[in-house]
């Protein structure tokens, strides 16, 4: 398999630690950048290779040295053109080179998954499907009736079982619901969070994206083996994002359900609800431990008197919030922006 890492988010919704120019899958949200974790996830799988965006060379080349990933494994894109124009490109490449017959293993650089060893399960599960032709994604078990993911509907019969995983055909790509049917889908034991997570073979993608997205197709298939007049290529491809372009359109997606502690560490909810405080009780004081605070490493904090609070600082801006309101950041980012 070739594992390949997505890596050209902006993680606006982790602002004030992520930022233009230091997003999400860089930052210093954790113990070390979630990128990182990311490549060390995929290491049994070997060195991954990283598609991400021209104005992130300098962090991607900071990462790839330290895991000594050579630089005939990065593509860079011109400009961002979402997920689908990314995985093209990425396919466009490997055919050139008379891959495409290999199975590729898609994963978000900006994931966590608390349970290593049955993500890996699934991926290589995944790739003997993969292998005969389908595409394959991982859909997440749901812990709760969210509404910020979208959700994949399968068949509750599986067309294979192996070490306590099953694979099912999917039926249904469903856009992020209202909370009356997330409430449904989490109830009916047939709906999963779509993750991103995509396991295929080349040929299989690049059939595709020729049938779902041939503007897309022809014009990729214009391009040097030098990626010379890439740029302009990708000047003109629509942005779409891989599920929207294929996923959601073909018939040939199989699913394989899956519970790894995962989360895409999409808001600063998402992280205070898995309970990872950063800073230690000498430098952050709470009478109520309901609050979440990510420190700067020169500060004291002390909460007293309130609850369900996050509070998040950094160099460049503090944001406080209530618990269940941190999805609102981006009204407060453009807002701040124009002022």
């Amino acid at each position: 398999m070739i594992p390949v890492i997505l890596s050209g988010g902006q993680g606006k919704r982790l602002w004030p630690i992520s930022t233009d120019y230091t997003p999400k899958q860089f930052a210093m949200i954790f113990d070390e950048p979630l990128q990182a974790k990311t490549i060390r996830r995929l290491q049994p799988l070997g060195k991954p290779w990283i598609i991400t965006t021209e104005n992130l060379r300098t962090p991607t080349e900071n990462t790839n040295e330290m895991f000594k990933i050579p630089s005939s494994q990065v593509v860079y894109e011109p400009m961002a053109r979402n997920t689908g124009p990314a995985i093209a490109l990425l396919c466009a490449i490997l055919t050139q080179k008379n891959r495409d017959r290999e199975v590729v293993g898609i994963f978000p650089a900006d994931h966590l998954i608390g349970k290593p060893d049955i993500f890996l399960n699934a991926v290589q599960f995944a790739e003997v499907w993969a292998s005969r032709g389908k595409i394959v994604t991982l859909g997440i078990k749901p812990s709760h009736a969210s509404t910020g993911y979208g959700y994949i509907e399968i068949d509750k019969e599986a067309d294979e079982k192996r070490d306590g995983l099953s694979i099912h055909f999917a039926k249904k790509f469903h856009e992020k619901p209202k909370a009356e049917k997330a409430n449904e889908f989490v109830n009916s034991g047939k709906h999963f969070w779509n993750a991103g997570i995509f396991v295929f073979q080349v040929s299989s993608m690049m059939a595709a994206i020729e049938e779902y997205m041939p503007s897309t197709f022809r014009s990729l298939r214009e391009l040097n083996a030098n990626l010379s007049n890439l740029k302009e290529i990708y000047e003109s491809l629509e942005p779409k994002s891989i599920d929207y372009g294929v996923m959601e359109r073909t018939d040939n997606v199989s699913c394989i359900p899956v519970d790894m502690d995962w989360s895409d560490v999409g808001s600063w909810d998402e992280i205070a609800r898995h309970g990872i405080q950063k800073g230690s009780k000498i430098q952050v004081y709470m009478d109520k431990q309901s609050n979440y605070v990510h420190p700067t490493a020169s500060k004291k904090y002390a909460l007293i008197g309130v609850e369900n609070v996050i509070v998040i600082d950094s160099p460049d801006g503090l944001l406080v919030c209530k618990k269940g309101d941190s999805e609102k950041i981006k009204t407060a980012i453009d807002a701040l922006t124009k002022s």
